[in-house]
């Protein structure tokens, strides 16, 4: 296992983050992408719009950030 600590957030740094690691490191064949942020406790109502922002930017597209530049090919699933 190899942990990494990076802005999922941000596109630029997601996109260089397999060029950060050892050459060894770098065919992936399992990926935890272990992010997610809760802003507040408001009530769903209540919400303020810029914590929604920051939640759905870190929670949805940190992962799509990630997954895009570590897996070179699309995911397929399988119905049994």
């Amino acid at each position: 296992m190899l942990p990494l600590r990076f802005d999922v957030s941000s596109p630029s740094e997601a996109r260089g983050f397999l060029s950060t690691l050892p050459e060894k490191w770098r065919d992936i064949d399992v990926l935890v992408n272990n992010a997610g942020l809760v802003k507040g406790a408001d009530k769903v109502g209540e919400i303020k719009e810029e914590d929604i922002d920051v939640m759905m930017t870190t929670n949805v597209l940190g992962l799509i950030n990630v997954r895009a530049p570590s897996l070179p090919h699309p995911l397929s699933f399988t119905r049994r």
